[in-house]
């Protein structure tokens, strides 16, 4: 996002939240701009005769988007002409409350502040200047699964569905898309496989009552009636949630939100234990039961950069978990169940592999200096947990098959461990291995039965595969991306 900015410096009379701006020429301006987690502004100074443009930055405070780390401002062009080059006293400057002299001629500022601590600037001059800068909040913002381009737009026939796919391999999703064109109903599903029966279905309607409906292999298993929900005047969108559960349950959770709201309606439905699951491999369009409609959405790419690190098996829903008490790496409850993206994963359970092109400088760890780390492929590296900004660092074990090697959290670079993530053909066996493919890390014991307890390394080839297959959970979203 850019955004250009305009603050007061002192005694500001305008808030402003989220906009770029251009100081105005031959004026004297004041302005605040609150600024949130994943936000950056841009401010432009191109005076031509007098003028000053004071501006206030304000950390957002009280809010979700919150900005707690502080502000970062910097300049990619800056020529404020001034003949007193130490004191800029004679011509065109920048004044800021992060310094008590201000800045002039070409040298650049780069500021940042601590916390949620205002920057407060001024900018002034007689004659022609010319800056364009920009400020940010130094938060970083976890990034879900790299936004697409591509706008999918799918308009279903009379009476007969679309298919569209394949859409995920994993069952753990979230879905985002708009209903613009209809004749009183609308449905999307989910197939396991191409040009298969529905396994799982939201239907709509703009009847009066049960007018919302989850269907699983074609019977309707929840319905619930919602107000205006479809109309052929406005756009209505509906976000659908998917989580795979123990022993088979499969939980499938919808919001409407019809007319631009932004308070959803929601309709779910979890199925039986011990019931067989269907996948979701291809996603429907309609069907022969409810009228043509036009669908958007925007498509994503599936190789998000961060992700939770899971036990293989899914429905277990455990994951590595880095301590905040101590350096220990364990298996835990993942924290998915509102799983729009990976933002909702507890950061401690959020991983990012290290490579040339990608330092996994995310949440707080941005802050942290990282040396970049060679990497010969794209599947090697350091593994790096986004919560505590640490490192996977693990121990050869021995030959003894009860001396399991150590494996801890670091802050040290220069003693991780670099991984092989291994995935075995055909089968869904995924081990991250080390040492030439050696060594795996695996459950303890038996605590693979229950999915829970602390990470150790073993030797690979002696290992059972349940006890170290674990998974880059690569869960599909779009939710972030739903500029349609």
């Amino acid at each position: 996002m850019r955004i250009a900015i305009l603050i007061s410096y002192f005694a500001p009379f305008i808030h402003a939240h989220g906009r770029d701006f251009d100081c105005p020429d031959g004026q004297d301006e004041s302005e605040t701009i609150l600024v949130g987690r994943g936000e950056s502004y841009s401010l432009a100074f191109n005076p031509t005769k007098k003028s000053t443009c004071k501006i206030i930055y304000q950390p957002l405070t009280n809010d979700p988007t919150s900005c707690k780390t502080g502000l970062r401002f910097t300049c990619s062009t800056f020529r404020l002409p001034n003949k007193d080059a130490k004191k800029c006293s004679q011509g065109a400057k920048l004044a800021t409350s992060a310094r008590n002299r201000p800045y002039c001629k070409s040298f650049k500022p780069i500021i940042e502040t601590q916390g949620q601590k205002p920057l407060k600037l001024k900018f002034s001059s007689t004659k022609k200047a010319n800056a364009l800068c920009e400020v940010e909040c130094k938060d970083e913002v976890v990034p879900t699964e790299p936004k697409s381009d591509l706008i999918i737009r799918i308009n279903t026939t009379t009476w007969a569905p679309t298919m569209y796919g394949p859409w995920s391999d994993e069952r753990l999703s979230a879905f985002e898309f708009n209903i613009t064109e209809n004749a009183g109903s609308a449905a999307i599903g989910f197939s396991p496989c191409y040009d298969c029966p529905i396994a799982y279905q939201l239907k709509l309607t703009d009847d009066t009552a049960d007018n919302a409906q989850i269907l699983v292999d074609g019977t309707v298993v929840q319905s619930r009636t919602m107000s205006g929900i479809l109309s052929s005047d406005y756009e209505t969108s509906v976000r659908i949630q998917t989580i795979p559960m123990p022993k088979g349950q499969f939980t499938f959770i919808a919001d409407v939100f019809p007319n631009g709201t932004t308070a959803g309606n929601r309709i779910e439905f979890t199925t039986a234990e011990d019931t067989i699951p269907f996948g979701i491999t291809y996603a429907v369009f309609g069907d022969q039961s409810v009228s043509p409609a036009s669908y958007a959405f925007r498509d994503v790419d599936r190789l998000p950069k961060v992700f939770p690190i899971a036990d293989c098996r899914e429905g277990l829903n455990t994951g590595f978990t880095a301590s905040d008490a101590d350096d220990s790496l364990i298996v835990s409850p993942l924290v998915i169940e509102e799983p729009k993206s990976v933002n909702n994963v507890d950061p401690n359970q959020q991983w990012c592999i290290v490579s040339k092109e990608e330092p996994c400088n995310y949440g707080n760890c941005a802050m942290r200096a990282l040396n970049r780390n060679h990497i010969e492929s794209e599947d090697e590296g350091i593994i790096r947990n986004i919560g505590t900004c640490k490192y996977i660092k693990a121990d050869p074990a021995t030959i003894d098959p009860e001396q399991n090697g150590a494996v801890t959290m670091t802050d040290d670079l220069s003693v991780a461990t670099k991984f092989d993530i291994v995935k075995a053909p055909n089968t869904e066996i995924s081990q991250i291995r080390f040492k030439k493919n050696q060594f795996v890390l695996a459950y303890e014991g038996t605590d693979f039965l229950t999915g829970l307890g602390p990470v150790v390394a073993k030797f690979g080839n002696s290992t059972f595969p349940l006890a170290s297959c674990f998974k880059p959970y690569n869960f599909l979203s779009n939710v972030l991306a739903n500029e349609l």
